[in-house]
């Protein structure tokens, strides 16, 4: 019972905000009016939550401009890139392919993997027909060896 009750109470217990020590005071408000020609009393109840609110804002502010510096330096990375890539010539040169007949231009389109292909396709159709053949042939020995016993 005294575990439900103690968990309750720290429940129930407000949020202190963080002291602040006289000299942290005298510096946020001299802060505040030198920056903003805000003047606060040193006595102001909510000083400490307005110090809070303030450091938190600086370092969002920080945080936004380190992030706005990085992608201005990647976006003048990415066209200095683009700048070389554009300045660099072509390597390639390409020149017209004369042709002297037919044969030639059919030599030039099959070229040099498809005679290899067309043989490795013979080589595989031939020993397809002979597999099968022998199955074939082994199906009717079997077949006459049941019929001879």
């Amino acid at each position: 019972m005294e575990a439900l009750q103690a968990s309750t109470a720290t429940r129930e217990t407000p949020v202190s905000p963080p002291a602040l020590s006289e000299q942290q005071k005298r510096d946020f408000c001299a802060e505040l009016l030198q920056r903003y020609g805000l003047q606060l009393n040193l006595e102001n109840e909510l000083l400490p939550e307005l110090y809070l609110s303030y450091q938190a804002a600086l370092i969002s502010e920080t945080t936004s401009r380190q992030t706005s510096d990085n992608l201005a330096h990647m976006t003048r990375m990415i066209c200095d890139m683009e700048r070389r890539i554009s300045l660099r010539p072509y390597q390639v040169t390409s020149r017209p392919i004369q042709l002297q007949d037919t044969r030639q231009a059919f030599w030039l389109g099959f070229g040099a993997v498809g005679l290899p292909l067309l043989l490795a396709a013979l080589v595989g159709a031939v020993c397809w027909i002979v597999y099968q053949h022998s199955l074939t042939r082994q199906e009717k020995n079997t077949y006459l060896e049941y019929l001879l016993d």
